[in-house]
């Protein structure tokens, strides 16, 4: 017969207590929360308490576990988290420091930080790739548009082209959920496209100022005074004229069929024939420059010699000498202010002698010369001559009476032949058309006559 075994009597009140306080002392007490920054959420779970068996032994985190996490920040970084979810960035790198000041202190709490970090460093790339994507398809679309308006399409369709499709790529890499790989083209690409536009607008403004400077030449070419210009200065001019021109026509045509490069190559030319033409009428300007300064002083010492002369007029007026220092009235114009304008307002312009408006006319040839006026200077100088040479008509280099020598009889191939007077008896026509009015007949001149020699 089996024996039965017998039950055993029931445990006492007081027994019962013991035991469980006994089975209490022999779980493992779960572990201690994590020293979280207040950013980490308090609905972080922990392990569950170890079995009856024995406490379990939760590992550090490795220096791996680690850098994944922080992989994961700098992917979340690198996609402009700190603008797009700043909060789950935030977050994500307080667990961060949070693991690593626990880490040898609790190594489980520190695990759970880890957690926390990676799923708020993942959920803030995924959130920033999304609104990036969404913000980036906008800029790409603008881009493109600013690329049509200034034409990038018919300039420079080869690289306008490859933006389409560098946004088509971008667009296709979104749609399969490469979110990082689109994201990076399609940043790469909006910074391409804002590159090709300021690069378009550049040469564009490099070109339509060389073509507006070619205009300008053709113009100014066109306006040139080359009355006066040597024959040689002529003959670089035209041809350089028509290369100029050439190159502006083969430029537009290039420009009005987008041929970008061929246009800035003809217009890029065009700038330098322009500048090559220029410098010959700069080189003719030096020339005008030039002659008005020897004018100036030409015609200077023309007055003065003619102020220095006795003059009778045709009505028998006798006008004495009246030197005049043109250096003086040179300094005291180029010197300004009040002894400037003495000379200018001592101009006689009504009812001058010859030599008077000579003198004026000078005065206002320097005055245009040292404002530039090189053309104008030298054509006053030219009419301050013509005065001159009238003035001069009227010079009396002396007063010869008529002589009775026997043996030599006076005439005026003779007068005009004594060293005193010309030293060259074929001068004697000067001598009769001054006397005309006096002489009839040039065989004829008879002793006693004052005859006026006039001055060469």
């Amino acid at each position: 017969m089996t024996a039965m075994a017998v039950p055993a009597p029931p445990m006492s009140t007081a027994g019962a207590d013991a035991v469980r306080e006994r089975v209490v002392q022999s779980e493992p007490s779960p572990p201690r929360p994590p020293a979280l920054d207040s950013a980490v959420p308090v609905s972080l779970t922990y392990p569950p308490p170890s079995s009856a068996v024995g406490p379990t032994v939760i590992e550090a985190p490795t220096d791996a576990d680690f850098d994944r996490v922080r992989v994961l920040i700098a992917r979340a970084e690198e996609v402009d988290a700190e603008f797009y979810d700043p909060q789950n960035l935030q977050t994500a790198r307080a667990a961060l420091r949070a693991a690593e000041r626990i880490r040898v202190a609790d190594p489980g709490g520190a695990r759970i930080a880890l957690l926390a970090a990676e799923a708020r460093a993942t959920e803030a790339f995924e959130n920033s790739v999304r609104l990036a994507a969404e913000r980036l398809r906008k800029l790409l679309a603008e881009r493109l548009e600013e690329l049509r308006e200034i034409e990038a399409d018919l300039w420079v369709p080869v690289a306008f082209q490859e933006m389409v499709d560098a946004v088509r790529r971008a667009d296709e890499l979104f749609q399969s959920g490469d979110l990082l790989g689109a994201y990076r083209l399609a940043l790469a690409t909006a910074d391409a496209m804002l590159a090709l536009r300021d690069s378009l607008l550049d040469r564009l403004e490099v070109l339509y100022g060389a073509r507006a400077e070619a205009e300008r030449c053709l113009a100014e070419a066109q306006r040139l005074d080359t009355s006066d210009w040597t024959q040689h200065r002529l003959d670089q001019m035209q041809s350089l004229y028509q290369q100029l021109n050439a190159l502006y026509l083969t430029g537009l045509e290039a420009m009005q069929s987008y041929r970008l490069t061929d246009a800035e190559e003809a217009f890029g030319a065009a700038v330098e024939v322009c500048r090559r033409l220029m410098a010959v009428a700069d080189e003719a300007y030096i020339d005008d420059m030039e002659r008005a300064a020897e004018m100036l002083l030409a015609v200077m010492r023309e007055i003065e010699e003619a102020s220095a002369m006795t003059v009778v007029t045709e009505l028998g007026e006798v006008v004495l000498p009246q030197p005049w220092s043109g250096q003086k009235v040179l300094d005291a114009l180029r010197a300004g202010g009040a002894r400037r304008q003495a000379v200018l307002d001592g101009v006689e312009r009504e009812d001058a002698s010859a030599l008077h408006k000579a003198q004026g006319l000078w005065i206002d040839g320097v005055v245009a010369n040292d404002d530039g006026k090189y053309r104008q200077a030298m054509a006053l100088f030219e009419d301050a001559r013509r005065y001159l040479d009238l003035y001069k008509l009227y010079a009396v280099l002396a007063v010869y009476t008529v002589r009775y020598i026997p043996e030599r009889r006076d005439s005026l191939w003779r007068i005009a032949e004594y060293d005193f007077h010309y030293g060259d008896p074929f001068l004697w026509p000067r001598i009769w058309r001054r006397n005309r009015n006096l002489i009839q007949n040039p065989d004829l001149i008879y002793p006693g006559w004052q005859l006026i020699i006039p001055a060469l």
